[in-house]
């Protein structure tokens, strides 16, 4: 409890954790790496869905909807056979399988298609899928190019009836969604900095997808997040999702990014970095500084207790620490207060105030967990 003659600045953690959760009227569970199902206008009583990309993030999605009463996985497609059969022996809907996307697309059954093919593919898939009338549920990045994306705002301005999401994992997140609750209620004053990371060791614990395949008989294809031509690498397939949080928490686009960025130690074919280090300039002279680094994974978000990603957001009267959740770890949301503005009475002496100043300066606040109301 705090001294009675601290009742003017401190809050107790009760009251705390009621301000930071107030107004969010959720269920205590979060939607981690799974789209988020909206409602469309179905022929039946289920949205009948195609998957286009059945790899890693495309099986991971039929996973989930495993768990979807409402939904129906009737079309699979995939140029990998070994990950079509995958897909349709996995699913528990059995849908049919395809190797041609264009097919998915004219099969009149399907309602919406996920999209999870490597990025490169996203606009073109993406295009037909909504030529042909589809709800559209694509991975992030959503293109590849500038041009792509200027061409895909205009169809999906012209189909207003039809559904555009795009996968980033952390708009769904009900952790995420307090934190921007709490900024638009001034919890932690103006927003002027944010700091993300999404740090790797793929010296010590290889990765699938970022790790080169020297004699996987795809080639190319089994690599492509590792190749320019159909990647952005760490900055697209890792940051996009930190760029977007930084946009949101900000409530605007950055003006301008500077930079730098290697291969710095995986020489071993690719010609996308694997180390980058990037600044962001917000129109309001906000910063996002992002870093992505593929040799260790230490975050010193939430006292080290985490590891690989997450976001600080700063502001004037607080800062909260935040990351998404994983199949094996909760999302997890933290919120330090800056300490209080203390202004001197007209009998504090100039020397008491620097004193003061100087004795404070190391000294920080004890965390207070985001927590989600009960449902």
């Amino acid at each position: 409890m705090a001294e009675a003659n601290d009742k003017k600045i401190e809050i107790s953690r009760r009251d705390a954790v009621k301000t930071a959760a107030a107004g969010a009227a959720v269920a205590a569970g979060v939607i981690t790496g799974a789209p988020w199902i909206q409602k469309v206008k179905a022929a039946n009583s289920q949205l009948q869905i195609g998957i286009i990309g059945t790899g890693g993030r495309g099986y991971y999605h039929i996973t989930h909807l495993n768990n979807i009463d409402g939904a129906r996985l009737v079309a699979a497609c995939d140029i990998y056979q070994p990950n079509l059969d995958k897909a349709v022996n996995g699913s528990k809907d059995k849908p049919k399988g395809y190797k041609d996307y264009r097919e998915v697309l004219s099969n009149k059954d399907v309602d919406a298609v996920i999209i999870a093919t490597p990025l490169y593919m996203h606009f073109p898939v993406t295009r037909d899928a909504l030529l042909a009338g589809k709800h559209v549920f694509c991975e992030k990045s959503l293109v590849h190019n500038a041009e792509e994306v200027h061409a895909l705002r205009k169809m999906v301005n012209e189909r207003p009836k039809q559904v555009m999401q795009v996968g980033l994992q952390r708009r769904y997140s009900r952790f995420y969604q307090t934190a921007k609750q709490m900024v638009e209620k001034g919890l932690i004053g103006d927003v002027t900095n944010v700091y993300a990371q999404w740090h790797r060791n793929l010296i010590n614990v290889p990765s699938a997808t970022w790790t080169m395949k020297k004699n996987d008989p795809r080639g190319e294809d089994a690599n492509w997040r590792l190749l320019r031509k159909y990647s952005g690498g760490l900055v697209a397939e890792l940051g996009s999702h930190q760029m977007d949080i930084a946009d949101w928490m900000f409530g605007s686009h950055f003006e301008f990014v500077s930079g730098v960025g290697g291969i710095d130690y995986f020489k071993d074919g690719r010609d996308v970095y694997d180390s980058v280090q990037l600044i962001f300039r917000y129109p309001k002279g906000q910063r996002l500084m992002a870093s992505y680094i593929s040799t260790n994974q230490h975050c010193p978000l939430f006292g080290g207790q985490r590891a690989q990603f997450g976001e600080c957001i700063m502001g004037t009267q607080g800062t909260i620490h935040i990351t998404v959740g994983t199949d094996d770890e909760p999302a997890l949301g933290m919120w330090y207060r800056e300490p209080a503005k203390k202004v001197p009475d007209a009998n504090t002496s100039k020397a008491a105030v620097a004193s003061a100043s100087l004795a404070s300066t190391g000294k920080g606040s004890r965390p207070l967990p985001i927590l989600l109301q009960q449902g």
